[in-house]
């Protein structure tokens, strides 16, 4: 509802959300970058596919897990370069993009609930980081942004610590867990939502950071 709110706001005074929805929905596409490769990977058969269920201890963590993990988190971090190179930046950010961090967070979070409606219960204080980059800049903003955001990841990783405990899986998790979502038990929906989601929350602290350090200028 704040969401919607602001970008009624932000119509009726004429600002134009285009950009501002773009900068907010560039910011989950390091995640998607590397979600993108773990699909590519899984096609190609570097990455195994077993029908459900099957036993994790089939697929233990090891050198071809290193390589395929390794791959994955280089394509997040050659997209996030990219995006930098191309200006995609907290400094560059539009004038309206905070209402363009409520809207897509609060789209992911919705699209996450009717993929997996308990996984979006855990998610949902990620759908509300964006709120405290609306408030007046300063450095204890920019640190309440940084404890708030790393508090709201806590049920998610609270949930899978609990999920991987009861498996015993151990250091195997998030091996097996790249495994599940390759072979479709965590689905498509569920990742794509995730991804626009904590990427709206880390624009969110990012936007946080930069106007405590250059408060004049916002």
């Amino acid at each position: 509802m704040a969401a919607v709110d602001a970008c009624a706001r932000a119509v009726r005074g004429g600002r134009d959300l285009t950009a501002s929805l773009a900068w907010s929905l560039a910011r989950g596409l390091p995640l998607l970058g590397a979600l993108l490769a773990l699909y590519g990977l899984a096609l190609v058969g570097a990455l195994p596919r077993p029908p459900f269920p099957f036993d994790p201890g089939r697929y233990e963590l090891g050198g071809r897990a290193a390589l395929v993990l390794s791959l994955i988190l280089a394509a997040g971090i050659a997209t996030a370069v990219l995006l930098r190179r191309r200006g995609v930046t907290a400094s560059a950010a539009p004038e309206a993009t905070i209402v363009g961090l409520g809207l897509v967070s609060a789209l992911a979070c919705s699209l996450l609930w009717l993929a997996n409606p308990y996984l979006a219960l855990l998610a949902a204080p990620l759908a509300h980081v964006w709120l405290l980059a609306a408030r007046p800049p300063g450095a204890l903003r920019a640190v309440a942004a940084i404890t708030l955001g790393t508090l709201a990841c806590l049920p998610v990783i609270a949930a899978l610590v609990a999920v991987a405990s009861v498996l015993e899986l151990g250091p195997d998790a998030p091996w097996t867990l790249t495994i599940m979502v390759a072979d479709g038990q965590v689905t498509m929906l569920t990742m794509l939502a995730s991804c626009f989601l904590a990427g709206g929350a880390l624009g969110a602290v990012a936007l946080c950071l930069r106007r405590a350090r250059l408060p004049a200028e916002d």
